[in-house]
């Protein structure tokens, strides 16, 4: 019989994603996610990885950073959102 495996790290960049699905949740040991180099505008609020630490989503189209970001990833450690439309 196989064992399961942990995911810790998931790298989606390059892929025209236009969202995160948070189907992703199912990824409960996922410690890095990168998205960057995408068409994000949004992070649904819905996804939400209690040992996520690091999260790129650099090199999209995100107009704002939602409060959820800071919630929904309490271990959050490094946020990377260089080079997309945020404004302050």
């Amino acid at each position: 019989m196989l064992k399961e495996v942990p995911i810790l790290k998931c790298d989606l960049s390059l892929n025209l994603l236009k969202s995160i699905s948070p189907k992703l949740n199912a990824l409960a040991s996922l410690r890095e996610l990168i998205v960057r180099n995408n068409v994000l505008t949004s992070i649904a609020p819905q996804l939400v990885l209690a040992n996520l630490e690091i999260l790129d989503v650099s090199f999209n189209k995100l107009t704002v950073l939602p409060e959820a970001v800071f919630t929904s990833f309490p271990s959050l450690q490094r946020l990377i959102a260089t080079d997309n439309q945020v404004r302050y």
